[in-house]
C-alpha cells in the first residue's frame, strides 16, 4: 500500500512539530537566565515570543525567544545594550554556554543542548491595546516592536483558515529554510503566511497545504523578498532578510523552491505521485516521508 502526498504532509508536519522534551529543554534555561540578569539590571519584565510561543517552531530548530523589560534609562546607542547583557554572563556560566550577540537579541546557546536569545527592550509608548517597546536595529539605532500584537494578528490569520493553515505554512517555509540555509527572517515568514491567508483564504477553498506552500512561494518570488509593510502600522517595514546580498540569495533559492514546488503539485495531479515524492523529498529533505509507510 503507498501512502499519498496528503498523508505524506500529515506526517511531515508531525516530524517538524517541537517534541515536549525539546519545549521544555528549551524554556528550562529561562530561570538561569532571568537570575543572572537580575543581578545586573532592573527587569520589568521577562516575556516569551518567537516561533516557540507562536507555535511556528520546527523540530530541531527550538530557539526560546525574550523580551527583557529594563527599567534603566535607555542608552544612545543600542550596541551597548546588548554588550551590557553579553557581559553580564560570566564564569562559570560561560564555560558551559556560548553568549554572543546577534541583534537584535544576545544568543545563548550549549552545542546540542537549548538556545536562548534575549532582546534588550524598554518601553515606548503603546499602540491601541498593545504595548510597544524599543528593541536593537541595524547600525546601532533603535527600532518599534510590539511583539504581543503580531502574535495576535499570526493568530488571528490561523484561526479564520481551514486546520490552522497560516502557522502550518510558517512551519513548512521555516523547514525549507533550514534545510537547505537560507539567510532569511522567520519572523517574515511567520507575517507573510499570516498576509497569505488573510488576502486570499477568504476568497478561495483552500484545498491542500501542498498547494498552498507552492503558491506561497511563488507569492514571495512575485514580491522579490521585499519587505513588508508592518500591518500593525508601527511605522516600520519588515525586512526578509538583513542584508543586500542574503536578500539576493534568499531570492534565488526561493525561486528554484517555488519551482520545485510547483513541478511537485503538478506531478500529484498528474497521478504521477513517484516523481511527486522524489520532487517533495529533494524541496524538505530526509525530513519528508517516503512513499511507501514504512519509509
Amino acid at each position: 500500500m503507498t501512502r499519498s502526498i496528503d498523508d505524506a504532509f500529515a506526517e511531515l508536519m508531525r516530524r517538524l512539530t517541537p517534541s515536549a522534551n525539546e519545549k521544555s529543554a528549551a524554556w528550562g534555561l529561562r530561570k538561569e537566565v532571568q537570575h543572572l540578569l537580575g543581578k545586573r539590571f532592573a527587569i520589568e519584565a521577562m516575556f516569551e515570543t518567537g516561533s516557540l510561543r507562536h507555535g511556528t517552531a520546527v523540530s530541531g530548530h527550538c530557539d526560546a525567544d525574550y523580551f527583557a523589560i529594563l527599567k534603566s534609562p535607555q542608552p544612545v546607542q543600542s550596541d551597548s545594550a546588548l554588550s551590557a547583557i553579553r557581559d553580564s554572563f560570566g564564569f562559570p556560566f560561560k564555560y558551559f554556554y556560548v553568549v554572543k550577540v546577534r541583534r537584535p537579541a544576545v544568543v545563548i546557546a550549549r552545542s546540542g543542548g537549548p538556545r536562548l536569545e534575549v532582546v534588550p527592550a524598554y518601553r515606548a509608548g503603546v499602540s491601541g491595546e498593545w504595548d510597544v517597546f524599543n528593541i536593537p536595529a541595524p547600525g546601532g539605532n533603535w527600532m518599534e516592536s510590539s511583539p504581543r500584537a503580531h502574535l495576535s494578528y499570526v493568530t488571528h490569520a490561523n484561526e479564520r483558515s481551514p486546520l490552522g493553515r497560516a502557522k502550518s505554512l510558517a512551519r513548512l517555509l521555516k523547514a525549507w529554510k533550514y534545510k537547505n540555509g537560507i539567510p532569511m527572517s522567520s519572523f517574515y515568514i511567520e507575517m507573510r503566511a499570516a498576509e497569505y491567508v488573510n488576502n486570499y483564504g477568504p476568497q478561495k477553498k483552500l484545498i491542500d497545504i501542498q498547494s498552498d506552500f507552492s503558491f506561497l512561494m511563488a507569492e514571495l518570488v512575485e514580491k522579490e523578498l521585499r519587505p513588508l509593510i508592518d500591518p500593525l502600522c508601527l511605522g516600520r517595514g519588515i525586512n526578509a532578510c538583513s542584508s543586500v546580498e542574503s536578500r539576493s540569495a534568499a531570492l534565488d533559492a526561493m525561486r528554484n523552491g517555488a519551482d520545485a514546488a510547483i513541478r511537485a503539485v503538478r506531478a500529484e495531479l498528474n497521478g504521477d505521485d513517484v516523481d511527486a515524492f522524489r520532487t517533495w523529498k529533494g524541496i524538505f529533505g530526509a525530513s519528508f516521508p517516503g512513499r511507501y509507510p514504512w519509509w
